[in-house]
């Protein structure tokens, strides 16, 4: 399934994946190690899922991404940076959180 949705991001620029309630796996098995690498961590956004996951689940889910071994660049990515980019790109400025009026 993973090698299905690998194929379908590599096809188009602004598909990105978000972990709610799949961190644990994607981060911490082989089959979702490859899925991160062939993707890239830079189309990957962290879904914490609450408050339809339990803070327990949330937390767990952070620490499985923690505990990846990832470098740490790769982490602010997931964690953050893919996220603000696409927000900026929404008009979204992140510092204010004011939006930018991009009707004509």
């Amino acid at each position: 399934m993973l090698e299905r949705v690998a194929k379908i991001m590599k096809r188009y620029d602004r598909v990105y994946m978000e972990s709610t309630g799949i961190s644990c796996i994607l981060f911490n098995t082989s089959m979702g190690r490859g899925f991160v690498k062939s993707v890239g961590t830079d189309r990957i956004l962290y879904g914490g899922g609450y408050p339809y996951l339990r803070l327990g689940q949330v937390t767990k889910n952070l620490n499985c991404i923690e505990s990846s071994g990832l470098p740490r660049r790769d982490l602010e990515s997931i964690l953050y940076d893919n996220a603000a980019y696409l927000l900026r790109d929404m008009g979204i400025d992140i510092e204010s959180g004011e939006i930018e009026n991009k009707i004509n």
